[in-house]
């Protein structure tokens, strides 16, 4: 959320101070000061999404001549270019009905917030950044929310004299779509430390990729340190992320190791602490894997003595969806971020074990992915098992 609200303030800055470069007609390069420009911040949702969109309106304030609007073009904070829109569009003069910004926005009833509201929201959005209670930084989200939305008139194009209607037919408006995966938005400060987690899937039906990646990275860099106690563990999770009712909640879900399903395995301190220690199993629907490392769970530290076939790898899964045809699946075994061993399986349970051989300090996670016929294509689901760490001496 703290993300979007971020990007309106950046779009905004980077339109206004683009436009003089960017609207123009065969004769006339026109200012800034001859274009009106809205982008109302209550066209944003604040829900994770792919793609957003929101409206840019324009009106001509010129009061000698049209102006052709070309393109619309948004840039991100390095002054890369990310988007283009191509419009040709001219717009009619609105300096008979409105001669100034401030104009439009009254005969419409568009009330902004205001140069102290933006300010305010700077401060929150700080304040935010150093905030450690999650409860007080969803509040503080919704705060700034508030103070960067548009504010309510009782006018709208319903009861419009017909000089105000006239002006609201002069502006052009042009819905633009923004590709939140592009990498000019995707967060990237990898200078954070302290961070116990990272989803690896994250609502979706299948994982991503990068961030499996990212996660083996983060466990080889810091491999030592977390054998030693001095680096926390990383845990790979799934997490529904789910803001509206559209979508199935709990289709992602996380399993945690606490020894038992009734109290105090159920325990929120037992919870907490089995999942801070890693003895957890992310599902993208709910089917189940596990592994053990010469019997001890996952997040354990094995103290595991040289040689040949020192290692004793146990995986057992279950697949929960019942309208596979045809299932089967296949077991990965991850060291330090490299596959070491595939096997593949048929039906809808597997347990299986595996002799390999460790030479030095490393780790072992376990990825089971399930697959099946439905309909007229093949369907996945999908277990990563957190890592067992091992210290040779």
């Amino acid at each position: 959320m703290k993300k979007l609200i971020s990007l309106i303030c950046v779009i905004t800055l980077i339109c206004v101070s683009m436009l003089p470069s960017l609207f123009s007609n065969s004769n006339i390069k026109a200012e800034a000061t001859d274009l009106y420009l809205e982008i109302q911040k209550n066209s944003w949702s604040r829900a994770p999404a792919k793609t957003v969109y929101f409206p840019v309106t324009l009106g001509n304030l010129n009061p000698n001549s049209d102006i052709l609007v070309k393109s619309i073009e948004i840039f991100d904070k390095d002054k890369s270019l990310i988007l283009e829109e191509k419009i040709g569009v001219s717009l009619k003069r609105v300096y008979v009905l409105a001669k100034s910004k401030d104009e439009v926005r009254k005969s419409l009833g568009i009330n902004p917030p205001t140069t102290e509201d933006l300010d305010k929201a700077k401060e929150i959005l700080l304040e935010i950044d150093t905030t450690k209670d999650k409860a007080k930084k969803n509040i503080l989200v919704e705060e700034a929310w508030q103070k960067l939305k548009y504010k309510p008139t009782d006018k709208n194009s319903d009861t419009y004299t017909d000089a105000e209607q006239k002006l609201s037919n002069l502006l052009y408006t042009k819905w633009i779509e923004i590709d939140l995966t592009n990498p000019a938005f995707l967060w990237g400060d990898w200078n954070v430390t302290g961070f116990r987690g990272l989803e690896i899937i994250s609502n979706q039906s299948n994982y991503s990729s990068s961030a499996v990646s990212k996660w083996d990275t983060l466990l080889t860099n810091n491999l030592q340190g977390i054998i030693n106690g001095s680096y926390p563990k990383i845990i790979g999770m799934a997490n529904s992320d789910v803001h509206n009712s559209t979508y199935m909640w709990g289709l992602n879900m996380n399993y945690i190791y606490t020894g038992s399903s009734s109290p105090p395995g159920t325990n929120r301190s037992t919870v907490y602490n089995n999942l801070k220690a890693g003895r957890v199993s992310a599902s993208s629907d709910g089917s189940l894997a596990v592994f053990s490392l010469n019997g001890y769970v996952p997040g354990s530290v094995v103290n595991v003595s040289p040689g040949t076939n020192n290692i004793s790898i146990t995986v057992s899964a279950e697949c929960a969806r019942g309208d596979y045809y045809s299932p089967g699946g296949t077991i990965k075994i991850i060291k330090n971020g490299t596959a070491v061993l595939t096997d593949s399986f048929s039906g809808l349970s597997i347990t299986r074990s595996y002799t390999l051989t460790a030479t030095s300090d490393c780790y072992y996670r376990v990825e089971v992915t399930f697959n099946g016929i439905v309909g007229d294509h093949v369907e996945y689901s999908y277990c990563f098992v957190n890592p067992v760490y091992v210290n040779l001496p």
